[in-house]
């Protein structure tokens, strides 16, 4: 399995990714469609999810259908995330929009989600070793 500096310098990745991804799908979108708040919505969400399920591949190696599985659920748990903290108004008083609240609880959230991903797949793996 990976050591633990190679997965942070891995989940370093995942964070700048995070940031550019959505950003530039986002700007695809709005330029194809011509709607703003099409591009932004949609740019958005697909960003993470196609960044998620890429880094699921790349982070986890396992099976198709377990990278699959645990792309979608970080992508959806981690949006869940933001979407709770935001629709709660769970932000500093200096930010008007969330938007830095978004991207940190994204980001922090996304990591936790894939260390559990990992460490469940790191049982699982040792536990078939074993039998």
């Amino acid at each position: 399995m990976l050591s633990t500096q190679t997965r942070i310098q891995k989940y370093a990745l995942h964070l700048g990714l995070s940031l550019i991804a959505p950003l530039l799908l986002t700007m695809v979108l709005i330029i194809i469609s011509g709607d703003r708040e099409f591009g932004m919505v949609y740019g958005i969400i697909s960003g993470l999810m196609f960044l998620n399920l890429f880094y699921a591949f790349y982070f986890l190696k396992s099976k198709f259908w377990i990278n699959l599985v645990s792309g979608l659920f970080v992508t959806t748990l981690s949006c869940g995330v933001v979407y709770v903290i935001l629709t709660n108004k769970i932000k500093p008083d200096f930010e008007f929009y969330g938007i830095y609240t978004a991207l940190f609880s994204y980001g922090i959230s996304s990591i936790v989600a894939w260390e559990i991903c990992y460490q469940v797949l790191k049982l699982k793996n040792s536990n078939d070793t074993n039998s």
